[in-house]
C-alpha cells in the first residue's frame, strides 16, 4: 500500500469540498431558468452587446456573475419569466401531492 502524508490527504479533502460547494452552487441556480419570449435573445444580444452562448448560460442559470445577472434582470423586464421548480412527493403507493 501507499503511504500518503496528512497534508497531501488534507489537500485531497479541501478539493472535494471546494468541488462539492460549485456543484450546490450550480444545483441552486439550475432552478432559476428564465423563459424568454421569440426574438428577445436577438434583441438583447444586439442591445446589450454579450455572445449568444452567454446570454443562453445566463438564462439556463448555469453562471452567476455581474454580466449574468444583467442579462437575468434584463430578461425579466422584457417579458421573461422565471421557471419555479415543482416539487412532488408521494404521500401513499399511488397518490402524488405537491411538497410545500
Amino acid at each position: 500500500l501507499q503511504r500518503i502524508s496528512k497534508c497531501k490527504v488534507a489537500t485531497k479533502v479541501q478539493k472535494i469540498i471546494e468541488i462539492n460547494k460549485k456543484l450546490v452552487l450550480k444545483m441552486e441556480n439550475a432552478s432559476r431558468k428564465i423563459l424568454v419570449p421569440s426574438g428577445l435573445k436577438m434583441l438583447m444580444h444586439r442591445e446589450l452587446g454579450y455572445s449568444r452562448p452567454t446570454i443562453n448560460r445566463a438564462l439556463d442559470g448555469a453562471d452567476d456573475t455581474h454580466v449574468a445577472r444583467e442579462i437575468r434582470s434584463y430578461a425579466l423586464e422584457h417579458g421573461g419569466a422565471e421557471v419555479v421548480p415543482v416539487h412532488w412527493e408521494q404521500v401513499d403507493g399511488k397518490t402524488w401531492v405537491r411538497k410545500q
